[in-house]
């Protein structure tokens, strides 16, 4: 028997994402241009992961949609905004939407 397993439009899950930022939307800084972004605390599973790996215990997550043709954000290279800090970005997870990332930020 084969399954044939269901494709989400990358496009449709993009709308879905900006949908789920739109809910509690915040206002970062990014490669000098201002973003609504879904900023949150991660799990303790990845505050352990973050503490054993970068040796970061105060980072953030935050969910992004970027413009179409926008260059995905490179890790230990680039920083953001939020707040009034500074933050690197240590780790980009991409996500099912086009050009939606998670960002795994630690405060400068």
């Amino acid at each position: 028997m084969d399954i044939e397993i269901p494709t989400y439009p990358r496009d449709a899950a993009k709308r879905r994402i900006e949908y789920f930022i739109a809910r509690l939307p915040a206002k970062i800084t990014f490669r000098d241009a201002e973003y609504t972004a879904r900023v949150a605390l991660p799990s303790f599973a990845r505050k352990t992961q973050l503490a054993g790996v970068w040796g970061i215990a105060d980072g953030l997550e935050i969910m992004l949609s970027l413009p179409e043709n926008a260059e995905p954000p490179k890790p230990d290279r680039e920083t953001l905004e939020y707040a009034g800090a500074t933050y690197d970005i240590k780790d980009v997870q991409e996500m099912d939407g086009k050009n939606c990332y998670t960002l795994t930020v630690s405060k400068i």
